[in-house]
């Protein structure tokens, strides 16, 4: 079976009913082309030529020719997923012919195109033609099959919703079939569609003579692999239908193997043993003795999503629920750093009530994990340092660290600190050497943290355990204080630069965690979070943001098949966030984003204005999401119209969305006074 690239749609060419892999090219092993595996001259009395006692011309003993031993016509012996069919179109329907079945889509809408064959196809397809189809309900609807036939190579077919300019759910680039009255079968795999739609067929590619069509078929072929096309009769497998070097991507997608590119991902296997080699200074972590760099999440929220873009661990900072992640996590070959909070309050290292019950905490965690698959290390602490660079507490991490290896030598410790800090390296050197990996979490400074690591005391491997956006402390803020947000688009470059700046420093930097893979209210319910809020009051139901498309690249070498929107700007009366924005009480103002979609998907605009929060959360603590302020903006549109509050600081948000699942966002602090 053959796979093709177009723009982002992984397109299978596969025979009806069945889609999927042909996982031999014969089902026999004598090294010949028969399709048998006797490899001599019968003796038996039928005409057939072999000694099966059937009457077809294989050896297999069933009733057809193909030579395997199952009941299809192909030549393996798997059995493939089938295509249900649900609706059934004539493609002259498009033409206003009801002679054949229409399915209930009867339109009559064409442009260039001609009927064919006794009126019964469609030919004459060039660029820019178009049929369509009304009324197409795609509910349980992730395959189109296509009769077609073609007499050269060339062009392709957009299959759009509701208009030739409508959103793109999948193209079509038939190759040539031997001749334009030379029929055969092709399944498409289209983006997730719900509800009912007008299909648009839409010629494109800058060729003229592209395809004649007989019919197309909807359906589900399954099994599909969460959504992806891995082209494997057994979801989780490997992509056994790209030819050649091509590979198999977590983006569903046949293409050449650069090395970096992600596999569909498998429940994790083996034991899980994690150790760690060292070679002239530079250092690898290996799992069951093969390399591991971490592409790593920092949280469990949207986690097979994490897996189908390329993401291998997941991270924690407490215990809480550790089996339920750890579970979670095998299942989608994902690893777990096991996070054990502890204090940020030096005292608490001098109390031996609490430092007792941490004790326990990690006996039990020993006791129940320490062989579980998924785990891959423990983290000691997260920025105790903010507060406790103590020795104290570093000698306590260090008794904790001394217990997990003498119970668990298969699992290294980790402890977290805030920043490149070469002095509070120079204290886990001193008083927690038993520390097999320094984690270190930074933010805008990421650039510079492999000189200081170097100019530390500290000489082993280490990683980066929190990383994202500039963080609130490190940006530029309003002349009242208020810090200033970078837009997604803003983002999504820093996160693809720092993330290359992470993988060129693998000689001792043994990957990273991004954050935050999820959503949370600091400073704003958009400055950290890599997805948006699931708030039906506001209209948004999670959207994935360009930060997600950014990583996607970085961990597969691949962009999502589509992307979220790009938004570069949001001004106030012309105004951007650093003019310092200030309103008399009752203005009224124009507000507008600057947005585009690199897939040229519809978008829609979600607004509101926020207080700017009053209760500040310190070291990533939880704070409440401040109050919205009703009727303040009037519009739906890429620019609105914005009523000043009273007397106060606010926020004015835009949420651009879509429709696909994906988002951009920008805000802009304002002072009314």
């Amino acid at each position: 079976m053959k796979y093709a690239i177009w723009l982002g749609i992984v397109i299978g060419f596969c025979g009806v009913p069945a889609c999927g892999n042909d996982s031999g090219a014969a089902g026999d092993a004598d090294g010949d082309t028969d399709g048998d595996t006797d490899g001599d001259t019968d003796a038996d009395t039928d005409s057939d030529g072999d000694t099966d006692g059937d009457t077809d011309s294989d050896a297999d003993g069933d009733s057809d020719t193909d030579g395997d031993t199952d009941a299809d016509t192909d030549t393996d012996t798997d059995t493939e997923p089938e295509v249900t069919v649900s609706i059934h179109i004539e493609a002259e329907c498009a033409h206003g012919s009801d002679a054949g079945d229409c399915g209930g889509t009867f339109s009559g809408v064409f442009e260039g195109t001609q009927l064919d064959t006794g009126d019964t196809t469609v030919g004459w397809f060039d660029n820019g033609d178009h049929i369509a189809f009304f009324d197409v309900d795609f509910s349980g609807v992730d395959t189109i099959l296509l009769r077609h036939a073609k007499g050269s190579e060339g062009g392709a077919v957009e299959l759009r919703l509701d208009g030739v300019d409508g959103t793109l759910i999948a193209t079509f680039t038939p190759g040539s079939t031997g001749a334009w009255d030379a029929w055969d079968d092709a399944a498409l795999f289209i983006e997730p569609v719900t509800g009912v739609h007008d299909l648009y067929l839409v010629g494109a590619g800058g060729a003229d003579g592209i395809v004649n069509l007989d019919w197309l078929e909807l359906g589900s072929c399954t099994p599909r692999c969460d959504g992806r096309v891995c082209g494997s009769d057994s979801c989780g497998g490997t992509c056994g239908s790209c030819e050649g070097e091509l590979v198999c991507t977590t983006a569903g997608q046949c293409v050449e193997d650069t090395g970096d590119l992600c596999a569909v991902p498998a429940p994790l296997s083996g034991a899980g043993v994690v150790t760690i080699a060292e070679d002239g200074g530079a250092f690898t972590l290996l799992r069951d003795g093969e390399p591991y760099y971490i592409k790593g999440v920092g949280g469990q929220n949207n986690l097979a999503m994490a897996a189908a873009a390329g993401a291998n661990s997941t991270r924690t900072w407490g215990s809480e629920n550790a089996g339920n992640v750890l579970n979670d996590a095998q299942e989608l070959g994902m690893t777990v750093l096991l996070g054990i909070w502890l204090s940020h309050n030096a005292g608490d290292f001098a109390n031996d009530g609490y430092k007792n019950g941490i004790r326990d905490e990690v006996q039990g965690l020993l006791d129940d994990y320490a062989d579980h698959p998924a785990l891959l290390m423990w983290a000691l602490g997260n920025e105790i340092n903010l507060g406790a660079d103590t020795q104290a507490a570093w000698e306590f991490v260090q008794e904790l660290a001394e217990m997990i290896h003498t119970q668990d030598p298969n699992h290294p410790t980790v402890t977290v600190i805030a920043g490149a800090n070469g002095t509070v390296m120079d204290h886990i050197v001193e008083w927690a050497s038993d520390i097999d990996v320094i984690g270190i979490n930074n933010y805008g400074g990421i650039m510079g943290t492999a000189s200081a690591v170097e100019g530390s005391n500290y000489s082993g491997p280490y990683m980066v355990t929190e990383w994202g956006p500039n963080g609130h402390w490190e940006v530029g803020g309003t002349s009242w204080g208020r810090p200033i947000e970078q837009t997604s688009a803003s983002k999504k470059d820093s996160y693809a630069a720092r993330y290359d700046y992470i993988t060129s420093q693998a000689d001792r930097c043994f990957g990273s965690y991004v954050f935050l893979w999820g959503q949370k209210q600091e400073r704003t319910p958009t400055w950290y979070g890599m997805f948006l809020e699931n708030r039906a009051a506001s209209g948004l139901s999670g959207e994935s943001c360009p930060t997600v498309d950014a990583m996607q690249e970085g961990w597969c070498g691949i962009a999502p098949a589509n992307r979220a929107p790009e938004v570069t700007a949001l001004t106030v009366g012309g105004d951007e966030a650093a003019d310092n924005v200030t309103l008399g009480p009752g203005a009224a103002v124009t507000v507008s984003v600057t947005a585009s979609d690199p897939d040229g998907d519809a978008l829609t605009y979600v607004w509101e204005v926020l207080e700017e929060p009053t209760v500040l959360g310190e070291g990533g603590s939880s704070e409440p999401r401040p109050d919205a302020v009703a009727g303040a903006i009037a519009g739906t549109g890429n620019t609105v119209t914005m009523t000043a509050p009273g007397a106060g600081e606010y926020r004015v948000f835009v949420y651009v969305l879509d429709g696909n699942g994906h988002a951009g966002t920008a805000n802009v602090p304002f002072l009314v006074q």
